[in-house]
Formats: structure tokens, C-alpha cells, sequence
């Protein structure tokens, strides 16, 4: 049997069967967003796998949208999504700074506008995605076009992949002996893309 022609990530933590969920998170967990936090490098995932866990490998469609600089969507959106939230924390400050961000962003991206990233880095800048908010902004991302978010991280080469379209997961394994053995470091999300469009896939949107 073929393996399945995918982005592949590893994300360490419980076992789990069935398919990938998007979960609430605590405050002190939810530091990266909303969704299902994965990452290009093994060892982290084995280092989040510690003290019972294991480490899955996992393979997104090809055409999984990743966060962009070109995607925008319509101010009105995004303070639409805070007011709907109830019990949400610093309303008005986020709805404040959207504006601001739309306001300073005006002569690249038009008036009323806003990076479709901006609603997001506004909640986790604030520390407001616990609970049912964290998944209900995961859904909202996925309804503006983003499957999944892709982070640089501090060290090597190593990118955090946060998803939050639980759809695009097309495969999951769990590795044996916590994947030793296994890839120390995977390729960066858009060289993976770069290569699936070699072999004739069809990629969604390279990240920024």
C-alpha cells in the first residue's frame, strides 16, 4: 500500500483514537492560539510526549490553506466574531486594536480591511483563547480560508504547525519507541509544498 503524498508533522501527547479534535484549551495552554499544535521537529514532539504520551506522525492534504501575507478579510468580520463571543474577555480592546491594525494598513490593503491573521495574534496577544473560544476561532479561521498556521520557532530550522481544520488530516500514525529511529527534522512547510508540487500535486498557499 502507497503511503499517502502529504505535509508531514509530528505532534507529541496522549493516545488518542479517532480522528484529530480541536479541544479547549487552559490559559497557560492555549499561548499559540487555538487548534492542534504540531511541529517539524521530532524531538520537541518527544518532549511533549513525556510522561506517558506518544508521539504521532501525521500527513495534511497537499491542499491545506496556510496562513498568508496576501489573504485579508473585511474589518466588519473579524468585530463581529469578538461581539458574538459572550464572556470574552478585553472586548473592547481587541475590537480597538483590530481597528487600529485596519487603520495602519489602510494604504496597503484598503479601507475596512485586515489581514486574516490579525484577529487571532489580537486574542493570543490578549489571553483570551480559553475554554470554547479557542475552538470557536479555530472554526472561524477555517471559514476565512486558513486550515492551518504555520510559526517559526526559535531554534534550527523547526516550524510549529498549529491546525485548525481537523479535516485536513489525512493520516495519523503513533510511533513506536517515540519515533526514535525516525526523521530528526522534517523539511520546512514550504519546501514540503515546493516538493508536492514537483511530484504534481495540487498544494493550497504557501505560508508566510
Amino acid at each position: 500500500m502507497n503511503e499517502k503524498k502529504g505535509i508531514v508533522v509530528y505532534h507529541g501527547g496522549r493516545k488518542f483514537s479517532g480522528p484529530v479534535d480541536i479541544l479547549p484549551k487552559a490559559s497557560k495552554n492555549a499561548q499559540n492560539g487555538p487548534g492542534f499544535y504540531t511541529t517539524t521537529n521530532l524531538y520537541t514532539a518527544q518532549k511533549y510526549a513525556k510522561g506517558g504520551g506518544v508521539v504521532h506522525r501525521i500527513i495534511l492534504s497537499p491542499e491545506t490553506r496556510f496562513n498568508n501575507t496576501d489573504g485579508n478579510i473585511p474589518l466588519s468580520d473579524a468585530i463581529e466574531w469578538v461581539e458574538s463571543r459572550s464572556g470574552l474577555r478585553k472586548k473592547k480592546e481587541i475590537i480597538a486594536d483590530l481597528k487600529k491594525n485596519s487603520e495602519n494598513r489602510a494604504d496597503r490593503l484598503g479601507p475596512g480591511v485586515v489581514y486574516e491573521w490579525a484577529l487571532l495574534n489580537l486574542c493570543v496577544n490578549h489571553d483570551v483563547l480559553s475554554g470554547e473560544h479557542g475552538p470557536a476561532l479555530a472554526a472561524w479561521m477555517v471559514e476565512h480560508g486558513i486550515d492551518a498556521e504555520v510559526e517559526r520557532a526559535m531554534k534550527n530550522n523547526e516550524e510549529w504547525v498549529s491546525i485548525f481544520n481537523p479535516n485536513v488530516v489525512i493520516h495519523r500514525e503513533i510511533l513506536a519507541n517515540a519515533g526514535e529511529g525516525c526523521e530528526y527534522e522534517l523539511p520546512r512547510v514550504a519546501e514540503q509544498i515546493s516538493a508536492l508540487l514537483d511530484a504534481g500535486k495540487k498544494p493550497g498557499p504557501k505560508p508566510r
